[in-house]
């Protein structure tokens, strides 16, 4: 009986260590720290215009998603966020991947800020907006180092559906006017932006160095279909995703605090 109530108490404490301790980061594309870096303007991806910026994301260790992060910036108090998880539609020779069925969907408001668990959208400061998930209704993500598999996110500001309250993803090359030749950091395919009604095709997002002498060289951002243009660069937008390990982490962690107790 002591042994069974103390396999539950470290367990309980283990879920409780997590929890305190913050969700173990699964996924990383945050590379720009600045706010004000380059952005997609918030039209591409809007509640009011019905339109969804997605990025790709692989995962190697199968577990519960809790958490988006996301690097941007705001010009006025957002209503909320909206999050989509799709499966992936492979490469071929003629198409970037894209995403697929729809696996998870979440419509959440703004977090309170007296609730600790923070569930819903709320601004973290310094750029990065979190996204938390209800825990009775987190996503199961499949895949292993063995068998990884890719996942689509695509993140949607709930502003009013006039445009006047905004936000703004940070691409995740800075593109800078000034460097006709950035280096290439690009994980996996190319962000998309299509319409959270299915209808239409995904439309994949890129970016081409303009020379203009009138209005100084610059990057310019666009979308194509197909592969990637010659001349143009990838765009991955800047995203973290969290989660906390299957159950059988859980039970070795277990494991590790009965040790503990043992020799005490």
């Amino acid at each position: 009986m002591k042994k069974m109530l103390g396999i539950v108490v470290v367990l309980a404490w283990s879920a409780t260590a997590l929890a305190d301790w913050g969700y173990p980061l699964k996924w990383d594309q945050f590379d720009n720290p600045d706010p004000h870096g380059r952005k997609i303007e918030s039209w591409w991806s809007s509640w009011g215009h019905g339109q969804l910026v997605a990025d790709d994301f692989l995962c190697t260790q199968a577990g519960w998603l809790n958490e988006i992060r996301v690097q941007g910036a705001n010009d006025a108090f957002n209503l909320g966020a909206r999050v989509f998880i799709y499966a992936d539609v492979p490469a071929t020779a003629e198409e970037e991947s894209h995403p697929g069925a729809l696996l998870k969907f979440w419509n959440l408001g703004n977090a309170d800020p007296g609730d600790p668990h923070k569930i819903g959208w709320w601004d973290a400061g310094n750029g990065e907006f979190r996204i938390n998930l209800p825990e009775d209704d987190w996503f199961y993500q499949e895949g292993s180092v063995a068998n990884p598999i890719v996942y689509w996110v695509g993140v949607q500001p709930k502003h009013d559906i006039f445009g006047f309250e905004k936000f703004y993803w940070s691409y995740r090359d800075n593109l800078h006017n000034d460097n006709p030749n950035p280096p290439d950091i690009h994980n996996l395919d190319d962000a998309v932006v299509g319409n959270t009604d299915g209808s239409g095709n995904w439309q994949h997002l890129g970016a081409y160095y303009v020379e203009d002498w009138f209005n100084g060289n610059h990057w310019q951002f666009g979308t194509y279909t197909g592969l990637l243009p010659d001349g143009w660069r990838s765009v991955d937008m800047e995203f973290q995703v969290y989660g906390t390990p299957e159950p059988a982490s859980l039970a070795l962690l277990a494991l590790g605090g009965l040790v503990l107790l043992r020799r005490r």
